[in-house]
């Protein structure tokens, strides 16, 4: 049974003879229900710091929870970017090969042609040479021919006979 302050302050007793002190009885009556408010009121703070303490906690987890989530969805994005950058990073290399083996192959293909253009300019070159060559051995057959046609002068009479003239074998 729940005894209230007010209980306690209001109870009466009955009387007999050579009983209690009635007015020692209330007063102390009076004390002890005092005594029981103040602890009520401590105990119903205490109940709402409870509640408030409570109220509290559950924020704070909620918190932690939030927190949690946002880590790991943190954790998640950062994955995410790790990967997506490793591919970017890779698709750059391959391109970068790619072109590479494109100026590679651009390259070569310049050198193979200025080799055959030198190639041809020797063969221009030879070509050119023996031509001169021919020439010459021609201009000079033909010199040693007008010399036996036409005898230079002053060094001896000319001969009257009519020499033959004879074709260069080379030409």
């Amino acid at each position: 049974m729940r005894v209230a302050p007010m209980d306690i302050a209001n109870k009466t007793f009955g009387r007999k003879f050579f009983g209690l002190d009635t007015e020692e009885v209330f007063d102390f009556l009076r004390d002890v229900a005092d005594e029981v408010e103040t602890l009520s009121r401590e105990h119903e703070q205490l109940k709402e710091k409870q509640k408030a303490s409570e109220v509290a906690l559950d924020d704070f987890r909620q918190r932690e929870e939030a927190l949690k989530q946002t880590l790991q969805t943190a954790s998640q994005m950062s994955e995410r970017m790790k990967v997506e950058s490793q591919k970017e990073a890779d698709l750059i290399i391959r391109e970068a090969r790619q072109r590479a083996d494109i100026i590679i192959k651009e390259a070569r293909e310049s050198l193979r042609n200025m080799y055959q253009d030198v190639n041809d300019l020797k063969k221009s070159r030879m070509q050119f040479e023996a031509g001169l060559k021919s020439l010459v051995k021609a201009h000079l057959a033909m010199i040693d021919q007008g010399h036996t046609v036409v005898p230079d002068p002053g060094v001896e009479e000319p001969n009257l006979e009519v020499p033959k003239i004879q074709q260069p074998a080379d030409l």
